[in-house]
């Protein structure tokens, strides 16, 4: 039964995206953020939508005009996105946002005698 109502979410989910696909224009309001714990179930639906597994641990997100659609774990897991959008710049964006997170190499100054 759990396996039936989650086929049917997934259903609904790509009929709502297909319905609302688009592409993110210049007026279109672009976010790239940390997730939120109550955003947990927008993440739910993001990886059902991309057939991948949910993110655990802290994340970026792309929100596009308050719609998130696509996220990185920031533990170095594959991103996820919305399969039924132009999402690859969106994806692009989080990985060079994680990557200026990541902490730089400190190099230990050494006295010359």
């Amino acid at each position: 039964i759990e396996r039936q109502m989650a086929d049917e979410r997934a259903a609904s989910l790509r009929r709502s995206a297909r319905r609302s696909r688009g592409e993110v224009s210049e007026a279109s309001a672009v976010v790239i953020r940390a997730s939120r714990e109550d955003e947990a179930g927008a993440l739910a639906d993001l990886a059902l939508l991309d057939e991948a597994e949910l993110p655990v641990g802290p994340a970026l997100v792309a929100e596009v005009d308050g719609s998130i659609q696509a996220a990185l774990p920031l533990d170095g897991g594959r991103a996820i996105a919305d399969p039924f959008r132009r999402t690859s710049d969106l994806v692009a964006l989080l990985e060079e946002r994680a990557s200026q997170l990541q902490p730089r190499p400190r190099f230990a100054l050494r006295r010359l005698v």
